[in-house]
């Protein structure tokens, strides 16, 4: 039963992709982000990039989202579905390591990005929080502020994914 090998089963991204390192799968960690993390991340940009006109925006407020993925054999990954009320259980050692490191990083983002920062642009702001103040690794993947004059885009050329 699932539920008796939960503990197995639930991993992080590097995880997974220092086991396929190690069983021959691929070749590197590099190639599992090449060809895993940068179609997810993409997949997920483009989610947003669709969505945006639809997201609750409320001054001084976030939200977590879980995007859920499965890889076939071949690595690629195929999009199952968006949460918009994550589950944040820590029922497995590697939720009890991410999760509480996730929220803090949630909130400290939120609190900083608030703060008067008058001498950065707001978009230099979140890169350098992401990058200096998070105790996870974050990719900023959708950014309202460089949005806005973006062009509109299409959902047939939005989703054009390359598989391999």
């Amino acid at each position: 039963m699932w539920k008796d090998r939960k503990h197995e089963t639930v991993i992080t991204c590097d995880s997974l992709a220092e086991y396929l390192v190690e069983t021959g799968q691929l070749k590197s960690v590099e190639e599992y982000n090449e060809r895993v993390t940068k179609r997810i991340n993409e997949i997920m940009r483009l989610m947003f990039l669709q969505i945006r006109d639809k997201l609750d925006r409320k001054f001084g407020c976030y939200e977590v989202f879980g995007f859920d993925f499965m890889l076939d054999d071949k690595l690629n990954p195929y999009f199952l579905e968006v949460n918009m009320n994550p589950a944040m259980f820590l029922d497995t050692k590697t939720m009890a390591d991410l999760l509480p490191k996730l929220v803090n990083d949630a909130c400290n983002l939120a609190v900083e990005i608030h703060k008067d920062h008058k001498k950065q642009s707001e978009t230099q702001l979140i890169h350098d929080l992401v990058k200096n103040q998070c105790q996870l690794p974050y990719e900023v993947l959708y950014e309202e502020v460089d949005l806005c004059s973006s062009k509109k885009f299409e959902p047939e050329e939005v989703f054009k994914v390359e598989t391999a």
